[in-house]
């Protein structure tokens, strides 16, 4: 057989799984040659061996790969139930305490600015270097992404 190092270092398992099957059989066809290399049928016994627990775990790393991409898929469906339920459910709830309690009703609507926008948040001179600044006199509210009105 006439083959390069690097043809064992690319591509795809499978194909590299098949050309050390063909190297197996191609040594034990000729082990007698090649034991002046170092060759001994225990060294091949143990290549089968590796060669064996990589063909096993091919499908298991195959499946693997098609779980992860389905349960990637599905990510978006659960985001959007997340802000389903943060809008519908959690904002009306909070919303009371608008003018009851401005600076919590403040830093709720900096949270949901941080769950709606995408990113990095946009500097300020905030010494925090929380983004952007939340007024919290009740008067002024910070621009929001989300459906809640923000007059007082």
């Amino acid at each position: 057989m006439n083959l390069h190092r690097y043809e064992f270092e690319t591509g795809r398992f499978l194909r590299r799984m098949q050309l050390m099957q063909q190297v197996h059989d191609a040594a034990k066809d000729v082990l007698a040659q090649l034991t002046d290399y170092g060759v001994t049928a225990a060294i091949l016994t143990d290549l089968q061996t590796k060669i064996d627990a990589a063909n096993a775990l091919l499908p298991v790393r195959r499946a693997t790969v098609i779980t992860r991409r389905v349960a990637t898929a599905k990510l978006a469906g659960a985001f959007r139930k997340m802000h389903t339920l943060i809008a519908k459910e959690l904002d009306p709830l909070v919303e009371p305490l608008r003018l009851t309690d401005p600076d919590n009703y403040a830093l709720y609507q900096a949270a949901r600015l941080t769950i709606n926008l995408p990113g990095t948040p946009e500097k300020t001179d905030d010494p925090t270097g929380g983004g952007t600044p939340v007024p919290t006199d009740g008067e002024t509210q910070p621009t929001t992404t989300h459906a809640l009105s923000q007059a007082a």
